[in-house]
């Protein structure tokens, strides 16, 4: 299972269509206390502090949210694999 602290690690290199993709050697990481809860999305914004970004909101409201260079941290529960 991934650590909850690496989500943000890997979620991150994930782009919504809006946004830039951006340098994969710089990694994003977001700290436990900061993920969304499962269902919901954050917008997240490099270069600032994690007390800077924006809070958790539906997906649907984070996507439409999106600006240039952000990206999409999605809260969803990881799945065990055997």
């Amino acid at each position: 299972m991934i650590p909850a602290s690496m989500l943000g690690l890997v979620l991150g290199a994930m782009c919504h269509a809006g946004c830039l993709a951006r340098d994969p050697a710089t990694p994003v990481v977001v700290p436990d206390s900061y993920m969304p809860a499962p269902g919901y999305c954050r917008v997240w914004l490099p270069g600032r502090t994690p007390a800077e970004q924006s809070p958790p909101r539906t997906c649907r409201e984070a996507r439409a949210e999106l600006v240039s260079g952000a990206m999409l941290i999605i809260g969803e529960p990881l799945i065990e694999t055997p």
